[in-house]
């Protein structure tokens, strides 16, 4: 079955809107980490972001301030 032009609008719009959202989040980690709060757990839960993405996301500051 074929996509409609009312349907692919549709479905490119929501991959504009999810990807929107995912880039405020990965921004907010990055302001609550800047701002001192290195819990990854705390930065996941309010940003919404998978704890999985935030370890990778902050595994090179991670690693700068164990050595």
């Amino acid at each position: 079955m074929s996509m409609t032009f009312d349907e692919y609008i549709e479905k490119r719009v929501n991959q504009a809107v999810e990807e929107a959202v995912h880039k405020v989040s990965v921004n907010f980690a990055n302001n609550i980490w800047n701002h001192g709060v290195h819990d990854l757990e705390k930065i996941a839960y309010f940003s919404e972001l998978p704890l999985e993405e935030v370890k990778e996301l902050f595994a090179d500051r991670i690693a700068s301030t164990t050595e």
